[in-house]
């Protein structure tokens, strides 16, 4: 499928861009912890380059490896070039918000609020948003 201009409903995919991921409501953010990928209220949080893997897919990559996803869907940083288990569809909700779909377990990334626990685990949106699937996406400088 050629896709080239692909886009969000609402805003664009900050392609080639480094953000951070904040859970949508809270102040949990994807931080780096060794191998691990978790969220945490301060300390530093994670800045990920997105990148561009075609038909609204993307990598998230961090240092020299991409956030990854094994086949239980516990989120890690892979070192390496970025395969199914590292790549994402970009997707969101009809408000506008950002939520990640992996390949690997064709579930969304999400935060268990009271471990920080990151995984892609969750079946997708939930209209009381309890699905805690929904990211802000704060984009900084490339």
């Amino acid at each position: 499928m050629a896709e080239p201009n692909a886009k969000g409903l609402m805003h664009p995919i900050p392609l080639d861009k480094t953000v951070t991921l904040t859970l949508q409501g809270t102040k949990l953010a994807l931080a780096e912890h060794e191998t691990s990928i978790l969220a945490q209220d301060g300390g530093e949080a994670a800045r990920f380059r997105i990148v561009g893997m075609g038909a609204g897919r993307v990598a998230l990559a961090l240092g020299g490896g991409h956030l990854s996803i094994n086949a239980t869907g516990d989120a890690w940083v892979k070192p390496g070039e970025a395969g199914v288990g590292e790549t994402f569809q970009w997707m969101e909700t009809i408000y506008g918000e950002p939520m990640l779909m992996s390949l690997a377990t064709n579930r969304y990334l999400t935060v268990d609020p009271a471990s920080g626990q990151v995984s892609a685990t969750s079946p997708g949106a939930r209209s009381d948003r309890a699905d805690h699937a929904r990211f802000v996406v704060a984009v900084g400088e490339r």
